[in-house]
């Protein structure tokens, strides 16, 4: 009898959860919708409130990790890059074990740290994007913005190289390269003397991968 008991109890323990789970996720959503709708209007200390009570609903550390990173990006199109920062830092402090999320919780930091101007801040965040995955062409491009932001625009130019050279399907990096060579080709050319048929080589390889557009914008 004492056994079928526990066995009921796990077999009910499960069920609620998965049912938990279930409302947590409809209820999830409409909170983060909430959150941006507060974060567009400045309300900043109710957007926090909300923010959080929508990842405070699950028991499940990982899946609150993931919830930050939702807002985060959820803040980032309101263009509340603090905010986005704020939650991106909150994710982190949970320690996910996922090399994905612990990977875009870093790039996605660094980005929004980029947009508020603390480019040192975001280089450190940048560096341990990379350091945590094998083709990190994000973190490499918003590492470049970093560098860029604080004059150093060699390394710039060098980060920006290896965004490409990792992910040559996203454009963005390229069209940042060229933009940096315009504005700094003095320093670009004293880091790299042979820049000129580098950024071609660039070209090439990003026009095979079918992901050239010089319009194409910088986001995360």
């Amino acid at each position: 009898m004492g056994d079928k008991q526990v066995l009921t109890d796990e077999q009910t323990e499960r069920d609620l959860k998965e049912e938990a789970n279930k409302r947590y996720l409809a209820l999830g959503e409409v909170l983060l919708d909430l959150a941006e709708f507060y974060a567009r209007r400045s309300r900043l200390d109710e957007a926090r409130q909300i923010g959080a009570l929508s990842v405070a609903c699950t028991l499940d550390l990982t899946a609150r990790a993931w919830g930050f990173l939702a807002l985060g990006l959820r803040m980032e199109e309101a263009e509340r890059f603090d905010l986005a920062a704020e939650f991106y830092a909150k994710g982190l402090e949970i320690e996910p074990t996922e090399e994905e999320l612990w990977y875009w919780l870093k790039n996605d930091l660094g980005y929004a740290l980029n947009q508020l101007g603390r480019f040192t801040e975001a280089e450190r965040a940048c560096q341990a994007a990379i350091r945590s995955d094998s083709r990190p062409h994000n973190a490499y491009k918003n590492l470049g913005v970093a560098l860029e932001g604080q004059g150093r625009y060699g390394e710039a130019a060098n980060a920006y190289i290896a965004a490409v050279q990792a992910g040559p399907g996203d454009p963005r990096a390229f069209n940042l390269l060229v933009d940096l060579v315009a504005a700094h080709r003095e320093a670009v050319a004293a880091a790299i003397p042979d820049y000129f048929m580098t950024c071609h080589g660039l070209l090439s390889l990003v026009q095979a991968a079918g992901g050239f557009d010089p319009g194409a914008e910088s986001a995360d």
